[in-house]
């Protein structure tokens, strides 16, 4: 068992190819490098370009007659003066093969959920007309971090993080957006193993509970979630175990294994101390893989929402002296989302119940309330 940074970004490089004859607006292809410390400004993106009005000097050339400039603008993108390419001044994205009956809007959150503009959390954006009234154009060049998943993350030491006694709980889990949300889904990623060589031991059903998926390239496989690569798969070996062992700071480990598991496997090493020596990276692309699934968790979300809301509130709304007793159904405590596993998370801050620990780990927003999530804690239901 192997990890394989360099080879499986050489696979996704070669895979990340757009086919003829699109249906509907396509991530850049190319897949995101890392930058240098030099080049970390230019990277994180133009803060000129936080300025709507600036954005928006752009679009002099604009190709697209059936979506204008201004829809574009407020929904993050500036034009890079390429085909129809857009870029996000907050989290790089790039959007093009732009189609008649798309939502600039909905497709940037569909590419990128956890950017911080689609989250609504302050990023010094500035909307036409309001360059005096914030403090977006202020000279302050203070660095925000990002990393090529789309988040953003504070560079700031431990210490100076405010942290509750709820983040520092076990069951407590970070909200980080998954490097590949196509492949978030069970069904997504067993879908990927179409071309898996029959020769090997290894199960698909296995590999992908454990959350990764096939690139189709040998036995190399990506988890969807950190990214993390994994080749040369023995008969013996246990994904959920090597899975631990190579990226320990995976979140989709950590919420379905559980802290103890990883240190478990690690044995007597503590997970910061496998993550720092242990750990190899893969850069999240954002580029388009082949055999993409449409159905990610993000897209079960939207059609699940309604059954959700209605589930949950017939649970807890309706009045006392109207109910009936309580029906005994097989599928009450299902997860909204997959309709397989059992509800086990909370949804902070908003404190909504609607996901097992599984789907939830992939969620960026409440299933329910639409409330961006922090994080969210493990439940028990009794």
């Amino acid at each position: 068992m192997t990890p394989s940074p360099n080879s499986l970004t050489e696979v996704l490089a070669s895979t990340m190819t757009n086919k003829d004859g699109p249906t509907d607006s396509r991530i850049n292809p190319n897949p995101v490098q890392l930058p240098s410390s030099s080049s970390l400004q230019n990277y994180i993106g133009n803060r000129r370009y936080y300025k709507e009005s600036e954005r928006l000097k752009t679009f002099e050339r604009w190709p697209v007659s059936f979506l204008s400039p201004r829809t574009m603008t407020e929904a993050g993108f500036y034009f890079i003066n390429r085909d129809d390419i857009v870029r996000c001044a907050f989290c790089n994205i790039e959007v093009g093969r732009w189609v008649e009956g798309d939502d600039p809007l909905a497709d940037h959150e569909r590419w990128a959920p956890a950017c911080r503009f689609i989250r609504h959390i302050d990023v010094n954006n500035v909307p036409l007309g309001e360059e005096g009234s914030t403090s977006g154009d202020s000279g302050s060049e203070s660095l925000e971090g990002f990393d090529v998943c789309g988040h953003g993350m504070d560079f700031q030491t431990e210490s100076q993080r405010p942290a509750s006694l709820l983040e520092t709980h076990e069951g407590y889990l970070k909200s980080r957006a998954p490097c590949f949300a196509n492949y978030a889904t069970l069904d997504a990623r067993l879908r990927s193993y179409d071309t898996w060589p029959i020769s090997l031991k290894l199960k698909p059903n296995v590999l992908s509970d454990a959350g990764f998926f096939y690139t189709g390239k040998g036995d190399q496989t990506i988890c969807y979630h950190c990214g993390g690569g994994l080749k040369d798969w023995e008969e013996t070996d246990e994904p959920w175990v090597e899975h631990a062992r190579w990226f320990s700071k995976c979140p989709y480990v950590l919420a379905v294994k559980g802290k103890s598991f990883i240190e478990e496997v690690n044995g007597s090493r503590a997970v910061q101390d496998v993550t720092q020596n242990g750990n190899i990276g893969l850069s999240c692309s954002t580029g388009d893989l082949d055999k993409v699934p449409s159905a990610s968790v993000e897209d079960k979300v939207k059609k699940t929402t309604s059954e959700a809301v209605k589930t949950v509130g017939d649970q807890g709304s309706r009045p006392k002296e109207e109910s009936q007793p309580p029906a005994q159904t097989h599928d009450g405590r299902l997860c909204k989302i997959c309709f397989s596993e059992e509800m086990g998370a909370v949804f902070l801050p908003c404190g909504h119940i609607v996901a097992c620990v599984k789907c939830a780990v992939s969620l960026t927003t409440c299933a329910i309330c639409r409330q961006p999530v922090t994080g969210t804690f493990r439940a028990f239901l009794s």
